[in-house]
Protein backbone atom coordinates (compact mmCIF):
# COMPACT_ATOMS: atom_id res chain seq x y z
CA UNK A 1 0.00 0.00 0.00
CA UNK A 2 2.81 2.41 0.88
CA UNK A 3 4.57 1.58 -2.40
CA UNK A 4 1.44 2.40 -4.36
CA UNK A 5 1.12 5.76 -2.59
CA UNK A 6 4.80 6.57 -3.22
CA UNK A 7 4.48 5.63 -6.91
CA UNK A 8 1.40 7.83 -7.21
CA UNK A 9 3.11 10.80 -5.54
CA UNK A 10 6.24 10.37 -7.66
CA UNK A 11 4.11 10.26 -10.82
CA UNK A 12 2.15 13.33 -9.75
CA UNK A 13 5.27 15.41 -9.07
CA UNK A 14 6.86 14.23 -12.32
CA UNK A 15 3.72 15.28 -14.22
CA UNK A 16 3.77 18.70 -12.50
CA UNK A 17 7.43 19.13 -13.49
CA UNK A 18 6.91 18.11 -17.12
CA UNK A 19 3.64 19.93 -17.78
CA UNK A 20 5.21 23.41 -18.27
CA UNK A 21 7.56 21.93 -20.86
CA UNK A 22 4.60 20.58 -22.83
CA UNK A 23 2.75 23.91 -22.68
CA UNK A 24 5.40 26.63 -23.26
CA UNK A 25 2.99 29.58 -22.85
CA UNK A 26 2.84 28.74 -19.14
CA UNK A 27 -0.92 28.48 -19.05
CA UNK A 28 -3.04 25.56 -18.07
CA UNK A 29 -4.26 25.15 -21.64
CA UNK A 30 -7.73 26.44 -20.82
CA UNK A 31 -8.06 30.19 -21.16
CA UNK A 32 -11.58 30.17 -19.75
CA UNK A 33 -13.45 31.12 -22.91
CA UNK A 34 -16.30 28.90 -24.03
CA UNK A 35 -15.04 28.78 -27.59
CA UNK A 36 -11.32 28.61 -26.72
CA UNK A 37 -10.71 32.35 -26.92
CA UNK A 38 -8.85 34.10 -24.17
CA UNK A 39 -11.09 35.86 -21.68
CA UNK A 40 -11.16 39.63 -22.07
CA UNK A 41 -9.71 41.19 -18.93
CA UNK A 42 -11.05 44.64 -19.87
CA UNK A 43 -14.47 44.55 -18.23
CA UNK A 44 -16.80 47.48 -17.56
CA UNK A 45 -19.80 47.65 -15.25
CA UNK A 46 -23.27 48.50 -16.51
CA UNK A 47 -24.44 51.45 -14.34
CA UNK A 48 -28.09 50.36 -14.58
CA UNK A 49 -27.97 46.72 -13.45
CA UNK A 50 -24.37 46.31 -12.23
CA UNK A 51 -23.46 43.46 -14.59
CA UNK A 52 -19.87 43.32 -15.83
CA UNK A 53 -19.46 43.05 -19.59
CA UNK A 54 -16.54 43.08 -22.00
CA UNK A 55 -15.74 46.59 -23.21
CA UNK A 56 -15.68 45.30 -26.80
CA UNK A 57 -19.13 43.69 -26.57
CA UNK A 58 -20.84 46.39 -24.50
CA UNK A 59 -23.32 48.86 -25.92
CA UNK A 60 -21.89 52.36 -25.72
CA UNK A 61 -23.41 55.79 -25.16
CA UNK A 62 -21.76 59.19 -24.78
CA UNK A 63 -23.59 61.08 -22.03
CA UNK A 64 -22.42 64.47 -20.75
CA UNK A 65 -19.02 63.96 -22.34
CA UNK A 66 -18.52 60.54 -20.74
CA UNK A 67 -18.61 57.15 -22.42
CA UNK A 68 -21.03 54.81 -20.62
CA UNK A 69 -21.16 51.05 -21.28
CA UNK A 70 -24.25 48.85 -21.04
CA UNK A 71 -24.89 45.10 -21.10
CA UNK A 72 -28.12 45.35 -23.11
CA UNK A 73 -30.36 47.73 -25.02
CA UNK A 74 -32.94 47.43 -22.22
CA UNK A 75 -30.48 48.65 -19.56
CA UNK A 76 -29.32 51.44 -21.85
CA UNK A 77 -32.92 52.63 -22.38
CA UNK A 78 -33.74 52.53 -18.64
CA UNK A 79 -30.59 54.50 -17.83
CA UNK A 80 -31.28 57.12 -20.50
CA UNK A 81 -34.87 57.56 -19.24
CA UNK A 82 -33.58 58.33 -15.71
CA UNK A 83 -30.87 60.74 -16.85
Amino acid sequence: MIRLLLIFLLGYFAWRAIRPLLNPDGGSGDKGGRDGREMDADLVQDPQCGVYVSREEALKADIDGRRIYFCSQECKQKYLEKH
